[in-house]
C-alpha cells in the first residue's frame, strides 16, 4: 500500500537528528539494523520521511543501506578509523587554538570556567552517564569557542561517526580522558593556543589508542 502522507522536510530532519543523536550517544551500535516501522513509530512520521532521512544519512555516511537487506549503521574498519581519527586530531586541534583566542569574547571565559568544575566534579565518580553526557558537552563546547561554523559542523560530523566507539573507550579510560580535558581547558583560558592544541591532539590521539584496543568484532 503506498504512503499518502505527504513528507516533510522538517519531518525528514528529525529521523535525521535522531539517528545522528542515537549514533553519537552510542545508543546505536556499528551494524545495527535500522528498522523504518521503528522509526516512525517512535517519532510520530509516515515512511516517506524516514525513507527520505535514510537516504540522506546513506549519502553522508552514516549508514548503509544494501538491497533485501535493509539499512544499518555503518561499521567502520580498523583503517577507517584510524584516518578519521587523524581527521580529527588535526581540526580539533586547531579548534582548540582557535578557542584560546576567543576565550574573553562574550561569555566563553565563564562557560569554560563552569564545564571545568564540572570535569572536576567527575573524578572518582561512579556515574557513567554523567561523564558520557560532560565527555560530550565539553567537546561542543570548545568546538562553538572556536567561532567557526564550518569547523563546528565538521567536527560535529565527526564526533557523531565515532559515538558508539567513543562511549565503550571513555569508559575504560574516562580518569585519565578527564585530565585531558583539564589540561586541554587550562591551556584555553591562559590563552596559549599553542598549548591548547598540543594537549587536544595529544586527547584525541590518546582515544584512538583506546578505541583500537577494542574487540574486532567492533569493526567492519
Amino acid at each position: 500500500m503506498q504512503d499518502t502522507q505527504t513528507s516533510s522536510p522538517s519531518a525528514s530532519a528529525q529521523v535525521v537528528a535522531h539517528v545522528k543523536e542515537a549514533i553519537r550517544a552510542g545508543r546505536m551500535s556499528p551494524g545495527q539494523r535500522l528498522l523504518e516501522s521503528e522509526l516512525t513509530g517512535r517519532l510520530g512520521v509516515s515512511r516517506g520521511p524516514v525513507r527520505e532521512a535514510l537516504a540522506q544519512l546513506q549519502v553522508e555516511g552514516f549508514i548503509d543501506v544494501e538491497p533485501h537487506r535493509g539499512a544499518r549503521v555503518h561499521q567502520m574498519s580498523r583503517t577507517e578509523m584510524t584516518q578519521l581519527f587523524h581527521v580529527r586530531a588535526l581540526l580539533a586541534a586547531d579548534a582548540a587554538r582557535l578557542a584560546a583566542a576567543q576565550i574573553d569574547v562574550g561569555a566563553n571565559r565563564e562557560r569554560l570556567l563552569a564545564e571545568q568544575r564540572r570535569q572536576l566534579a567527575l573524578r572518582g565518580n561512579a556515574d557513567l552517564d554523567a561523564y558520557a553526557a560532560a565527555n560530550v558537552e565539553f567537546h561542543t563546547l570548545v568546538d562553538e569557542m572556536c567561532a567557526n561554523p564550518l569547523l563546528v559542523a565538521l567536527l560535529e560530523g565527526l564526533q557523531t561517526r565515532v559515538g558508539p566507539f567513543l562511549s565503550l573507550a571513555r569508559l575504560r579510560n574516562r580518569e585519565r580522558l578527564l585530565t585531558h580535558h583539564l589540561q586541554i581547558a587550562e591551556a584555553i583560558l591562559a590563552r596559549d593556543g599553542a598549548a591548547a592544541a598540543r594537549a587536544m591532539r595529544r586527547h584525541v590521539n590518546a582515544t584512538l589508542k583506546a578505541v583500537m584496543a577494542l574487540e574486532d568484532a567492533w569493526f567492519a
